[in-house]
């Protein structure tokens, strides 16, 4: 064999090495995919007769194909931080901001007052965690909406809600159903998923669905 063959083997050798090893580390990334929460987290008012409904995301971190997790561990989510938006079901938008995400499981922030040089004071959040990490093959859950049973409205539910005893009423969704488009960031990364909220019923029937392919196309 020449010496020229020779070195173009060698360099194929390098350029399939190194390719192998860039879709190896691609395959350990954070694979994210939203469910709708299979039994919706019920709260019942022991004693008063109060009852309501939360609306929840799973976020996955899928685990990685066998065969590499077989050698290597696949990567965590890192600082996940999400935002909610809210349309109409032709497409208008049902509040005017996006609403950050709560992550189910943190600690609830604390309720504290900020005095105003004019006096006034101002009811604040503190201690808020915006953020969580989801490790490979794990998940973790996003609220969404809160619906108390003797109403027909529901809201938009995350930190802020402590503030307004669940029912923030820039979050509030009168009866009917809307669009909800879920997006998260994690190391540099965005991923979105749709899903419908179902609130045009009576209380029991109050619940999330996936949306369809072509809803999901147009909100992307």
């Amino acid at each position: 064999m020449n010496t020229a063959c020779q070195l173009l083997i060698e360099g194929a050798a390098i350029i399939i090495g190194i390719l192998a090893v860039l879709w190896i580390e691609r395959q350990r990334r954070p694979n994210i995919e939203m469910r709708v929460e299979e039994v919706p987290c019920k709260l019942e008012g022991a004693g008063t007769g109060a009852r309501g409904t939360f609306l929840r995301i799973e976020v996955h971190n899928k685990d990685i194909p066998r065969w590499v997790a077989a050698f290597y561990d696949g990567e965590p989510a890192l600082s996940c931080r999400a935002w909610i938006v809210f349309y109409h079901l032709d497409g208008r938008a049902a509040c005017s901001e996006k609403m950050p995400v709560r992550w189910v499981g943190t600690d609830e922030p604390e309720r504290g007052v900020i005095h105003r040089a004019d006096r006034t004071e101002v009811e604040v959040l503190r201690k808020v965690q915006h953020t969580v990490d989801i490790p490979s093959g794990e998940c973790a859950k996003m609220d969404m909406a809160f619906r108390q049973g003797d109403q027909t409205e529901c809201y938009g539910y995350n930190n802020d809600s402590y503030l307004h005893d669940k029912r923030n009423p820039k979050w509030r969704l009168d009866k009917g159903r809307y669009l909800v488009k879920v997006t998260m960031k994690t190391g540099g990364r965005l991923f979105a998923d749709a899903f419908v909220i179902i609130n045009d019923r009576r209380y029991e029937d109050f619940k999330l669905q996936p949306a369809d392919e072509e809803t999901k196309r147009r909100l992307a």
